[in-house]
């Protein structure tokens, strides 16, 4: 039997590591909080709608966010 499909998942604790060597605003800090779950839940297979409301923000951000991703990756 083949193994489950590895999904991609950054530690809460590996982001904010990140967000402080960076020195990210609290703007941006968020910014890429949103983006690296958004990541997270796209690759479970999650739709745009079902993002926005996991994280409850607009669909219009999450498209914003999926836009801008290529940023962070």
């Amino acid at each position: 039997m083949a193994d489950p499909k590895p999904y991609f998942y950054v530690p809460d604790e590996q982001v904010e590591e990140y967000i402080k060597i960076a020195e990210l605003t609290p703007a941006k800090a968020k910014k890429y909080r949103n983006t690296v779950k958004l990541l997270e839940l796209a690759d479970k297979g999650l739709r745009t709608a079902d993002i926005a409301k996991e994280l409850d923000i607009s669909m219009k951000e999450v498209q914003a966010l999926r836009k801008n991703s290529c940023q962070y990756t």
